[in-house]
């Protein structure tokens, strides 16, 4: 696999679904994850398998490069214990999230 380079957006407010998808859109991004789209919790390890099968596709597809987004509001979803584990708290994995996806990634690699 390629190295990995993901980008988190921290938009926020009552259109954050929109505004995020419309950044994923103008981009050209390989995958865009919004909050809204899961329903109940999401868990941190769901969240690499869909970034790294994202990975996969475009490998096995010869155009091993993409962009991802993560929406910031993909934590508030998560078990708070999670967040408490992976990140110490909730403004942390805001900030951190895709910064450790991407190294989780990279150590696979």
């Amino acid at each position: 696999l390629s190295p990995v380079c993901l980008w988190q957006s921290q938009t926020s407010g009552q259109y954050q679904r929109r505004v995020h998808g419309g950044i994923g859109k103008s981009s050209a991004a390989t995958l865009t994850l919004v909050h809204e789209e899961f329903e109940g919790k999401v868990s941190y390890e769901h969240l690499v398998d869909l970034v790294e099968t994202t990975m996969l596709k475009k490998e096995a597809q010869g155009t091993p490069y993409g962009v991802v987004l993560l929406n910031e509001g993909l934590v508030d979803k998560m078990d708070p214990e999670e967040v408490e584990k992976l990140f110490g708290n909730v403004d942390k994995g805001h900030e951190r999230l895709a910064t450790l996806i991407s190294e989780d990634l990279s150590k696979a690699l």
